[in-house]
């Protein structure tokens, strides 16, 4: 990945909190960083809300130079950047609101999810289980969510990354990827 000196053979977990972040979610990781560095890359969006990013840069900055190319962080990502991890991430560690939940579908990808529990309607937890149920994610309920716990499910995941990914198909089915030409086609049917 451009700009990344990511380590070729080890995978990528991406972990966001979206624009906004999760400092919940940022804190957890900020606890078992050193340990994640050791078998995985680690691409960590931050968000705007908190000191966070300077928490978690500043304990980047002490790694090895080896272990450093391994996790890089940042406030915010455009949208090219988030498509790019998206793609090219093994895993993603996500909260589980509609336009992720959708991308997630949409590309067939394994994520650990943690849905915020105070969203309207348990909209996230509903969103997450769409996914559940295609074989593509895990959920982990921010009320269970520990260093321990969050390290146990990626390293469970990841050793099963062939399972998640022979169930991509499945997820790919809930997005109906033409759904803006569709439209177009059946406005046009009504106005006829």
């Amino acid at each position: 990945m451009a700009g990344f000196d990511f380590d070729k053979k080890r995978p990528l977990i991406f972990i966001t909190g979206g624009n906004q972040g999760s400092h919940i979610i940022n804190e957890t990781t900020e606890k078992i960083i050193n340990q994640l560095v050791k078998d995985y890359n680690v691409f960590h969006q931050i968000g705007h809300l908190s000191s966070d990013f300077e928490t978690l840069e500043r304990i980047r900055q002490k790694f090895s130079s080896k272990l450093r190319n391994r996790y890089h962080c940042k406030k915010y990502l455009d949208s090219h950047e988030m498509g790019t991890f998206l793609n090219k991430a093994d895993l993603v560690v996500s909260r589980s609101g509609a336009n992720i939940v959708t991308e997630l579908a949409a590309l067939g990808k394994p994520a650990l999810l943690i849905p915020i529990p105070w969203a309207y309607a348990d909209e996230q937890n509903k969103n997450a289980q769409l996914l559940v149920e295609a074989g593509t994610v895990k959920i982990l309920p921010q009320d269970q969510l520990t260093p321990k716990r969050l390290s146990q499910l990626i390293k469970k995941m990841i050793s099963n990354l062939n399972q998640y990914k022979k169930n991509s198909s499945q997820a790919k089915k809930l997005v109906k990827l033409d759904a803006a030409q569709e439209i177009v086609k059946l406005a046009e049917k009504l106005v006829q």
